[in-house]
C-alpha cells in the first residue's frame, strides 16, 4: 500500500469510501458475495450456488424416500411418521432461510460487525476486537475476536475467492482504521528497523534490490518450480507492506522489527490486530503471505529458515 494510497484513504469522505469499496468489489470479482451499504458493506449469502443446488437435491431425495415409505405404512403407524415429516419440512425451511437470508454486516461507521437473519441482528461484535482470520474445513472463512469467539463469513470452495474476500475485508478495515484515527487524532506509529545480530546477507546487485525488479523477474519466469512459488508469496508480502521503500532488505528489516525474530510460522500467526497502529491490517496481510511462504518451503524443500529462503529467492532471480 503506497503513501499516495494511504493519504487518499485518510482524506476520503464516506461517499468516496463507498466508491472505493465498490471498485474493490469489482477488482476482486466479489459482486456475487458482497455489496456496499450506507456506512459499510455486507455479505449477500452464506453458501455458493453449487452448495445450494446440492442441498436442494439432497432434501428432494429425502422427501421422496419419506413419502414413498409413508404410502406403504399401515394407518396405525402413520401418526409418528406425520410428525417426523413435519419436523423435516420445518428443518428444511429453516435451512433455506438460514442459508439464503443470513448476512454478515460490516458497519464501519459504528465499529461493528453483526450477523443478521431475515434482517434482524442475532449477534454483534466490535470491529476493534477483531484479531485474525481462520479457515475451517477448508472452505469456511471465519473472523476471530479477542474473546475467543468467531463469526463465520462465508462458505466458499474456491481458494482464490476466499483469498480475495479476505483481502477485501482487510482493505475495508484499513479504511475504518484511517477514519477512526483522523477523528480521534491518533498519530501513526511507525515501525523502525533495528539492527539484528545476524544481518540478512543479500547480493547488492541492483536488479534484485527493488520490489519492482523482483516482481518483474518473477512475472517473466515462465517455469513452474518451488522457488517461483515461494517468490510469489514473498512479492505479495512486500506489496502489502505499508511503506514506500523500494529496498527489499530494508523492508524485511522492518518486518522483523514488527513481528520479532526469529521469523517463524508460529510467531507470524500469533501477531494480533491492533487498531492503535495505522495500516496495521496491511502488515498482518503481509505476515500471512510470509507464513504461507515458510510453510510451503518446509513442505517442498524442507527449509524453514526465513533468511535462507529469502536469500535463495533473491540469488535465483539475480
Amino acid at each position: 500500500m503506497s503513501t499516495a494510497m494511504k493519504e487518499h484513504a485518510i482524506a476520503m469522505s464516506p461517499q468516496e469510501q463507498e466508491i472505493q469499496l465498490n471498485q474493490s468489489i469489482q477488482q476482486y470479482e466479489l459482486e456475487d458475495w458482497v455489496a456496499t451499504i450506507p456506512g459499510g458493506f455486507q455479505t449477500l449469502r452464506l453458501l455458493s450456488d453449487w452448495k445450494i443446488a446440492l442441498l436442494i437435491i439432497k432434501l428432494v431425495l429425502v422427501m421422496f424416500m419419506f413419502l414413498k415409505a409413508y404410502s406403504e405404512l399401515p394407518p396405525e403407524d402413520s401418526g409418528w411418521f406425520t410428525v417426523l415429516t413435519v419436523a423435516l419440512v420445518a428443518l428444511t425451511a429453516f435451512a433455506f432461510i438460514f442459508g439464503l437470508t443470513r448476512k454478515v454486516v460490516f458497519d464501519l461507521e459504528n465499529d461493528e460487525v453483526r450477523v443478521t437473519l431475515l434482517g434482524s441482528a442475532i449477534s454483534r461484535k466490535r470491529l476493534q476486537d477483531f484479531t485474525a482470520f481462520s479457515y475451517h474445513y477448508g472452505d469456511a472463512l471465519y473472523m476471530e475476536f479477542n474473546d475467543q469467539s468467531k463469526i463465520r463469513i462465508v462458505n466458499l470452495k474456491s481458494g482464490k475467492e476466499l483469498d480475495n474476500l479476505k483481502r477485501f475485508i482487510l482493505e475495508a478495515l484499513a479504511m475504518k482504521t484511517d477514519d477512526s484515527e483522523r477523528q480521534h487524532g491518533l498519530p501513526e506509529q511507525e515501525v523502525f528497523a533495528q539492527s539484528t545480530t545476524e544481518p540478512l546477507s543479500i547480493d547488492p546487485a541492483p536488479a534484485v534490490l527493488t520490489l519492482e525488479a523482483l516482481r518483474n523477474a518473477v512475472r517473466n519466469d515462465t517455469g513452474n518450480h518451488p522457488i517461483k512459488k515461494l517468490a510469489e508469496l514473498l512479492v505479495m508480502a512486500l506489496n502489502d507492506w505499508p511503506r514506500d521503500m523500494l529496498e527489499i532488505e530494508d523492508t524485511i528489516k522492518e518486518m522483523k522489527a514488527y513481528f520479532g525474530e526469529p521469523m517463524t510460522v508460529e510467531r507470524l500467526k500469533s501477531k494480533r490486530f491492533d487498531y492503535s497502529m495505522q495500516f496495521n491490517s496491511w502488515r498482518l496481510e503481509a505476515g500471512a503471505s510470509l507464513w504461507q511462504m515458510l510453510e510451503l518451503s518446509a513442505k517442498l524443500e524442507n527449509e524453514s529458515d526465513f533468511d535462507k529462503i529469502v536469500v535463495r529467492i533473491l540469488d535465483y532471480y539475480a
